[in-house]
């Protein structure tokens, strides 16, 4: 009943229909974008085998069409995800899914995702400390520090 409130309401997308797994369908040949706008236009219930999923309908602001699967809120934001305040060339390194030093957590977390595999936190006198690990794949593992809210350290193994 909530997403059948959810048709024709605009969403900016939190996933693209490029790369191995296929959360976004398009209805030709074309691609949906990290954080495109679209539009919700139908829900429909999928069977594939495995269990019924949610897809949501969806259509581009150039009418492009497709069909997103729904995760809970992962899915998708409701409020563009890229604030102009950040400026061009900071939402441009968020869209190459890119971090560097002094974005804020929130700006990581729009770039690299939610999806924090550890964090360990530490507050004294200089202020809060954080320590973020993600892992993006299986070979990799990312440590972001954060010192009052601000990136000051990068380490990839």
């Amino acid at each position: 009943e909530e997403l059948k409130r959810m048709i024709g309401k605009t969403i900016w997308l939190n996933r693209s229909s490029l790369g191995v797994y296929k959360h976004i369908i398009s209805d030709d040949v074309s691609s949906f974008n990290l954080y495109e706008k679209v539009k919700i236009t139908s829900i429909k219930t999928y069977y594939n085998g495995d269990g019924d999923g949610l897809w949501l309908g969806i259509e581009g602001e150039n009418g492009k069409k497709g069909q997103l699967i729904y995760y809970e809120d992962k899915s998708y934001y409701t409020e563009n995800p890229l604030k102009e305040e950040w400026g061009e060339e900071l939402i441009e390194i968020i869209k190459k899914e890119q971090i560097r030093l002094g974005m804020t957590k929130e700006q990581v977390m729009v770039s690299w995702g939610d999806t924090v595999w550890d964090m360990s936190k530490s507050v004294s006198l200089l202020g809060s400390t954080e320590i973020w690990e993600y892992r993006r794949d299986s070979n990799s593992k990312d440590y972001v520090t954060f010192h009052n809210n601000k990136v000051i350290s990068i380490d990839q193994y």
